[in-house]
């Protein structure tokens, strides 16, 4: 489990700048300081021979990216703890809130796991090979949990975000009332919007019915990446993360590029309130968010 933390230099939380809304209009707050399951740079006893190692971003704003020393390829069986067909990378991205499963080859002695989003490697864990496991080793699965469902009848919701730094949003709706983008900033710390209104918990996107096949349709019109979340589902999409080419994948957290669109296809089959929001918390805290009952 991966986190950043903004430090001080006494290594004390940088209490000062909670708040920021230049942080809250960029990519949010970021760290300066890397923790791996709560300690910096820490050596991980793993077996020799095939591991399967489980990345989590518990960052709150910063999207982090994994490879292994020399190059070593990992394969990927799972993403967001839905099986997917596997497929081999050399670096991972992860957005706030995402979680991917990999199958490492551990050879002899140690492997280091980097950290490189920002284009300077840094040491995020150093892996020690022990004794080999017991056991058969046990194969990722080959199939997802259900399949994509049929789209013919899908409900279909738009989703427009916008705001933020660099970005056209010049008004929004918020409580019932339209104001201006500066407004909503220095008065009230709102900086984003989706479909004209400053989201929150209030913010109801849809009603769906039980059951209900939908396609989120979301356009990213902002110029920052923002990891989608959606609460009590699982999402098909056709992942741009992972390349050029376009890879069909079954997520709860999408990372959206600037300036993409995307489809996120659902079955609502869990009734209840569920929050659609951006997991950069601040963007999220700033109005990146709205809700989605399902009855």
């Amino acid at each position: 489990m991966a986190d950043d933390w903004r430090l001080t230099e006494d290594y004390q939380l940088h209490e000062d700048s909670f708040g920021s809304l230049m942080d809250w209009s960029h990519q949010g707050r970021l760290g300066n300081w890397l923790t791996l399951n709560g300690k910096t740079d820490p050596v991980v006893s793993v077996a020799s021979g095939t591991v399967r190692l489980r990345l989590v971003n518990a960052a709150n704003a910063r999207v982090l990216a994994f490879r292994l020393g020399g190059d070593m390829p990992m394969r990927v069986v799972a993403l967001d703890g839905a099986p997917c067909d596997p497929f081999d990378l050399q670096t991972i991205r992860l957005a706030p809130a995402q979680r991917a499963d990999v199958m490492v080859e551990m050879p002899a002695g140690e492997l280091s796991l980097e950290e490189v989003s920002t284009g300077e490697p840094i040491g995020a864990a150093m892996l020690q090979a022990n004794e080999p496991a017991s056991g058969a080793v046990s194969q990722p699965a080959l199939t997802t949990w259900f399949d994509r469902p049929d789209l013919s009848g899908a409900r279909v919701i738009n989703v427009h975000m916008q705001g933020g730094a660099m970005g056209n949003l010049a008004s929004a709706e918020f409580e019932g009332e339209v104001l201006a983008l500066r407004d909503l900033a220095q008065e009230h710390s709102k900086l984003w919007a989706f479909n004209g209104i400053v989201g929150g918990y209030h913010h109801q996107l849809a009603d769906l019915d039980l059951g209900e096949v939908t396609v989120l349709r979301v356009w990213n019109d902002t110029r920052w990446e923002h990891g989608m979340h959606l609460h009590g589902h699982h999402f098909w999409v056709d992942s741009k993360e992972f390349g050029e080419n376009t890879r069909p994948v079954l997520r709860d957290t999408y990372l959206m590029a600037p300036g993409e669109r995307a489809d996120l296809v659902f079955v609502a089959d869990n009734p209840g309130m569920w929050l659609f929001h951006c997991h950069m918390m601040e963007h999220h805290a700033a109005g990146m968010g709205a809700v989605i009952s399902i009855t």
